[in-house]
Parts: C-alpha cells; structure tokens; sequence
C-alpha cells in the first residue's frame, strides 16, 4: 500500500491576558507585558511521498495570523511570530539500519516589538542527519545544523549559532 499522506488543519485562538516577554525600554532588559486580548488563527499543511521503498520526502507549509486585539495595539501582529514557515525532508531508511536525511526549513519575518515598528529577517536553516544501526541497541550517528551558516536570530539583539557538527553513539537500555 501507498505510504502517501496529506494533512491540513486549520486552527483559531481566541486568547485573554495572553503574557509575552519584551524588551521594552531597548536596554536588553525583559519584562513581562499582558496582552488583553489575541487572536491566532492559520493553518498548518504536510505533505509526505513515499517515492521508493527507503526514500520518502516531507513538505510542510504553516500560515500563521498572530494578532493583538486589544485597544492599544489594536490589529499588530504579535511579536516573534512568523507569519509564514516552509519546510522540506528528504529521508532514506535502508535496510541494513543506514538512514539519512536532509532537511531545509524557511522562516518568514517577524515584529519585534509591540507597535510594529522594527521588524526580524526571515531566514533558512538546512540539516542533515546520518546514522548507522550497530546492532539491535545501538547506532552511531553524525548530524550538522545550520549548514550554510546562516546568520539569523530568533529574539532581536541575540544571534543564533552558526554551522553546529556533532557525532556520538547512541545507545538503547
């Protein structure tokens, strides 16, 4: 039988006194601050083709409408919430316990502040994973992150890591 699957589902919050962390004042100091009211609404699409029998790929797609509802951000996207994120996998599970994967994910632009006014890059980050099954209980493995040493960051003023390699066995108790 087919491994081909499909999946949407489309959800709506509807949140009050929803508490996020900002940097209010621009000094890196964070504070607390209540939104009285959000609306998050989108929907979240994943596709998945089996294209022989050890390899299969994985596109996703989310859409995301983050707002504040309250009086005085009124119709303002949330901070640090990305609009749009797509994703792709390529894996590969062989018989003899080998498996590979290659993975690319794009996130779009975000506020990072309340009023709107100063806005996050959008960026992607590509990771692959190898590992190699030693018997039933153990595999060795090696996996890079951010491989094309993007330089982004998730909240303002703190950069993310650039290209990560790491390499271990793993073992199964």
């Amino acid at each position: 039988g087919s491994k081909n699957l499909f999946q949407v589902t489309l959800f709506r919050s509807d949140v009050k006194n929803l508490i996020t962390w900002a940097d209010v004042l621009g000094n890196g100091i964070w504070e607390a601050c209540n939104v009285d009211k959000a609306c998050l609404q989108g929907l979240e699409t994943e596709v998945t083709f089996q294209l022989t029998r050890q390899i299969s790929c994985t596109l996703s797609y989310t859409y995301l409408d983050a707002r504040d509802v309250g009086e005085e951000y009124n119709d303002n996207y949330l901070t640090y919430k990305p609009r749009q994120q797509v994703g792709g996998r390529l894996q590969y599970k062989g018989e003899r316990g080998l498996k590979a994967n290659l993975g690319a994910e794009y996130t779009g632009s975000t506020y990072s502040d309340r009023a709107n006014t100063t806005k996050m890059d959008s960026y992607v980050l590509v990771d692959a994973r190898v590992s190699q099954a030693v018997g039933k209980w153990t595999e060795i493995f090696i996996s890079g992150k951010n491989l094309l040493d993007e330089e982004y960051e998730v909240i303002n003023g703190y950069p993310m890591p650039g290209t990560i390699v790491m390499s271990g066995v793993k073992m199964i108790f």
